[in-house]
């Protein structure tokens, strides 16, 4: 709940991806993916879009998808994630896994 406290104060783009993370490793799929379009949102508003960011949350978006057996709405972010940064090696590694 503190983290969650910290990042209503200053909402960045950053402080939600590590949210996801956190709550990825937590199993709690359904929050990794509102914080992930959230952090999404705030990237592309942002002055610093760098494909390897968005990449970054697009490989997140489809470890959740795995983790709830969605596995063709995880290729299609991997293979964003590889498109914005063809050397995103969890997402190369992720689309591996899941063939």
């Amino acid at each position: 709940m503190l983290l969650q406290e910290s990042i209503d104060l200053k909402e960045t783009w950053f402080s939600y991806y590590n949210l996801a993370v956190i709550q990825l490793f937590l199993n709690k799929y359904d929050k990794v993916l509102s914080n992930l379009s959230i952090a999404e949102t705030l990237l592309k508003k942002s002055s610093i879009i760098e494909n390897k960011y968005l990449s970054n949350i697009k490989t997140k978006y489809a470890s959740a998808y795995i983790g709830l057996q969605q596995i063709d709405n995880a290729r299609i972010e991997l293979e964003e994630a590889l498109k914005l940064d063809n050397e995103n090696l969890e997402a190369a590694l992720l689309t591996r896994k899941i063939q």
